[in-house]
């Protein structure tokens, strides 16, 4: 019972901050996330965004000087197809413990190197990979939007 209502509020907020999103594409995890479940409101947020639009989750973190490169691939592709995608920022450092095993979404090894790129299209992972140039992260991208 208890469980229910904590889901029918997560949902509500996750329908809250879907409707918000057609203002704001890239949005940080913790604007999505509940605390109490993690990994939940991570699928949960990946899967009912994905319908609409192309999902792209980023793990990244501060020192790392590929992460800032690419991070121009973000704005480039938000600024293109800001009514066809969705990018999910996710630090990686405060997820870790998280997203540190395997088993953290279906057919998908662990994060342990960033940036890693996850593109979820229909509610399913369509793509998984690390990038080291912003044009990597833009022609990837672009294979699931044409």
């Amino acid at each position: 019972m208890y469980f229910n209502k904590i889901r029918k509020i997560f949902l509500l907020t996750l329908i809250f901050f879907v409707n918000c999103l057609v203002h704001a594409r890239i949005v940080n995890f913790d604007t999505l996330v509940n605390y109490k479940d993690v990994l939940g409101s991570f699928k949960s947020a990946v899967e009912s965004l994905s319908k609409d639009s192309l999902v792209v989750v980023d793990f990244w973190t501060k020192p790392c000087p590929t992460c800032s490169n690419i991070s121009s691939a973000f704005d480039k592709l938000n600024g293109t197809y800001a009514d066809r995608i969705v990018i999910i920022k996710i630090f990686a450092k405060k997820y870790l413990r998280y997203f540190a095993h395997s088993s953290f979404y279906p057919n998908t090894s662990k994060v342990a190197k960033v940036p890693r790129i996850l593109i979820f299209k229909d509610g399913t992972k369509v793509d998984d990979f690390m990038a080291d140039r912003p044009q990597d992260v833009i022609n990837r991208v672009n294979k699931f939007l044409n």
